[in-house]
């Protein structure tokens, strides 16, 4: 009952703060998630510098800000357009960006959410916001890969009351993102999601890019400082 209620509040609360773009989206439903062109901009082998976060199992690495700009440049030049259109994005900009490499956790920590590991929906971003995910190298199970549903399948858990945690309560149409031949544009404010465990030995890392629909050029100071923290969000 708890996670229905904050499920709601959260809800709420986007919808009075950005009713218009709500509304669009209830006019033009957005699609759960599209494979794109790879983001080609980044080297994930050269990015040397990180911190660790979530208790030492998150390495966060920090882009300079010249591969930010490259990162920018390249899903803004007009080859994701037609994604973008699809998600009601006619203005995109980037608000975020981050390559971050989890690690496997230990026995007691698998019982947690340690790094995103339980199912759940970012209820409190910008309506407006899609995620574009991308992969340096293909990955297997072993890598813990990233797993998502559709918006059916979410709506017939949350039917269920289910909002958030480690079983779904109907766990059908479950699919993993393990290529880095596409990028993954994905709806995660309406498709229950959760970032896979590695198993021991292994890590996976991964590059993500929030895009909203805004005017204007992106801060690349703000991206810079913030990379090595939490996405921001409508509430924060």
């Amino acid at each position: 009952m708890y996670s229905f209620l904050n499920w709601t509040f959260k809800r709420i609360i986007c919808l009075i703060l950005e009713p218009i773009v709500t509304y669009k989206n209830f006019l033009k439903p957005k699609p759960s998630f599209i494979y794109g062109k790879p983001i080609n901009s980044v080297n994930f082998d050269s990015v040397r510098k990180f911190k660790y976060t979530n208790n030492g199992y998150i390495k966060k690495f920090i882009l300079s800000k010249r591969e930010i700009k490259l990162i920018i440049n390249e899903v803004k030049s007009g080859k994701h357009n037609k994604k973008f259109e699809k998600f009601n994005i006619s203005n995109p900009h980037i608000n975020f960006i981050s390559i971050y490499e989890t690690s496997s956790l230990n026995m007691e920590d698998k019982k947690k959410s340690i790094y995103a590991n339980f199912w759940h929906t970012d209820d409190t971003l910008y309506p407006s916001c899609v995620k574009i995910f991308q992969l340096g190298e293909k990955i297997s199970d072993d890598h813990g890969p990233m797993e998502f549903i559709d918006r059916e399948n979410t709506k017939i858990n949350w039917v269920k009351f289910f909002f958030r945690g480690n079983i779904l309560k109907y766990n059908k149409g479950i699919k993993k993102f393990k290529s880095p031949s596409s990028s993954l544009f994905l709806d995660t404010r309406s498709c229950l999601h959760r970032a896979g465990i590695p198993k021991k030995n292994n890590t996976r890392k991964m590059l993500m890019i929030q895009v909203i629909n805004k005017k204007g050029p992106e801060d690349i100071d703000k991206i810079f400082s913030i990379q090595g923290f939490t996405e921001p969000t409508l509430l924060k």
